[in-house]
């Protein structure tokens, strides 16, 4: 059973911590793996995975960021500094 719309391609998961940020970045049609990668939990850090989801995930994608209320507010702050909402093509929700 498919709970994404079929435009989604890709998955991107980042479980986010105090010092670091881990990226998974998943096929949503199959929910294989395509990469992972654990990135500083700073500016540079942010900046890398950033970088890293445009090369991973370059078509439709949804993102589930943990804690977008404390140490997950960095990555869609830095994606996408100036909207409150991604850009079109994306689509993130915070997880608790």
């Amino acid at each position: 059973m498919t709970i994404l719309t079929p435009d989604v391609q890709y998955v991107i998961g980042v479980d986010t911590h105090k010092d670091t940020h881990t990226v998974a970045v998943l096929a949503a049609r199959t929910g294989a793996l395509l990469g992972r990668t654990t990135c500083p939990a700073d500016a540079a850090g942010y900046a890398q995975i950033c970088r890293y989801a445009e090369r991973k995930a370059p078509g439709a994608t949804v993102w589930a960021v943990e804690g977008t209320g404390s140490y997950g507010a960095g990555p869609p702050a830095r994606c996408w500094p100036s909207r409150s909402r991604p850009p079109r093509g994306h689509a993130a929700t915070g997880t608790p």
